[in-house]
């Protein structure tokens, strides 16, 4: 199978690799060895891979290049891609009609599969929840 072009990788793509059957992965975050049949990351599931059908997986790693990475940086302020996940909706557009605590809650939610960052992202969301329910008590 060809590899990939980084052109048409995911925006939170920032490697890519050759499995054993000869798929090509993205990832956010760089795999690591585990030990000689299985690599993975802490974002995502481990990825079974064999020496004969591939022998050195890590000749095929590759992260993404700068240039790719290279956008505008108006865009990535005002319109960051981690906050367009859904066609035509951006994240602030439906937290703006929450509170604080459950609109920063949202925000975390939204964008915790896309930052590299999901499970601080959902502990953060949590968080904010946890204070929203604190205050609601608090007036009762």
């Amino acid at each position: 199978m060809t590899k990939p072009n980084w052109n048409n990788a995911p925006e939170w793509a920032q490697w890519v690799a050759q499995d054993a059957d000869g798929q090509w992965t993205w990832y956010d975050e760089k795999p690591m060895q585990c030990d000689t049949h299985i690599w993975y990351n802490d974002s995502q599931y481990f990825v079974a891979y064999n020496d004969e059908a591939n022998n050195n997986w890590q000749k095929t790693l590759e992260e993404r290049p700068v240039s790719v990475n290279s956008i505008d940086e108006k865009e990535a302020v005002n319109h960051p891609a981690h906050y367009n996940q859904i066609a035509g909706i951006e994240c602030i557009d439906v937290a703006r009609h929450f509170d604080f605590n459950l609109g920063n809650s949202l925000k975390y939610i939204w964008r915790c599969y896309h930052k590299g960052a999901t499970i601080e992202d959902l502990e953060k969301a949590v968080w904010y929840l946890q204070d929203e329910i604190k205050m609601l008590r608090e007036k009762h």
